[in-house]
């Protein structure tokens, strides 16, 4: 912070002038501490802001996120920089917290206005094959393991492809929900509860029980087929293979 205040008394020295916008990139806080972030408001507070100089904050890889949010608020100063670059911005009306309640009650209210469809089968029996297909020929699709970024079997895990956030998954749904036309079906995969670690937003799990099933029956030598073709990782790595069929074991 001292050396961040010495920066910022030299620049104004060299400027002459007050500048039209302070943004400070980061590391903001050395330690990702509360009382770090809480020093930084304090500063601003006291030095920048009776300048009625806007203050704009692009914090750094080493930044924590959601103490930054608690301790500093949310900046319109850092919308109208992104605008002035080219990007396109807009400030959250009510900002983030208001924006996740809205993401989490809609969630509880969009599934029930949906026609559902759900894809039913055993694991290779195609259902996720089936649903990129319906999507190619403009249907309306919910793909919750490709949000998910995991297939929702036992086998499921994607080499090489973490998985999102709860909140961030909960969001990708959330965009789909919305979009789509009451009027017209919307196919989806039965799922379990959870798609690896992540968990299905609990008044979708209740529409899709509720909903009419799409049976795939499908050979055995077929499904063999498929689950080479689809989980072509596993059938290199047999350790790999034989650690996640262990989660059978009763």
């Amino acid at each position: 912070l001292a050396c961040l205040d010495h920066g910022w008394r030299q620049a104004l020295a060299q400027l002459g002038s007050a500048p039209d916008l302070l943004l400070i990139s980061g590391d903001l806080c050395q330690d990702e501490s509360w009382g770090g972030y809480g020093r930084l408001r304090e500063w601003l507070a006291e030095v920048v802001a009776p300048l009625g100089i806007p203050a704009a904050l692009l914090p750094g890889n080493h930044d924590h996120p959601f103490l930054l949010r608690a301790a500093l608020g949310r900046s319109a100063a850092l919308a109208h920089v992104l605008q002035k670059i080219g990007w396109r911005a807009q400030q959250l009306a009510g900002g983030y917290r208001d924006y996740r309640r809205a993401v989490i009650d809609d969630l509880a209210r969009l599934p029930a206005r949906s026609a559902w469809r759900v894809v039913c089968g055993l694991t290779g029996s195609g259902k996720s094959r089936l649903l990129r297909a319906l999507a190619a020929a403009g249907a309306q699709v919910l793909d919750l393991e490709a949000l998910a970024a995991h297939r929702g079997s036992v086998l499921g895990h994607l080499p090489g492809e973490p998985q999102p956030t709860q909140k961030a998954f909960e969001t990708a749904v959330w965009e789909k929900l919305r979009r789509f036309d009451p009027a017209r079906p919307v196919f989806v995969e039965s799922e379990s509860k959870k798609i690896g670690n992540l968990r299905v937003p609990e008044k979708l799990m209740e529409s899709m029980r509720a909903s009419a099933c799409i049976r795939i029956n499908i050979s055995d030598a077929n499904r063999v087929q498929l689950l080479i073709q689809d989980y072509p990782h596993l059938a290199t790595d047999m350790a790999q293979l034989m650690s996640q069929l262990e989660h059978l074991t009763p």
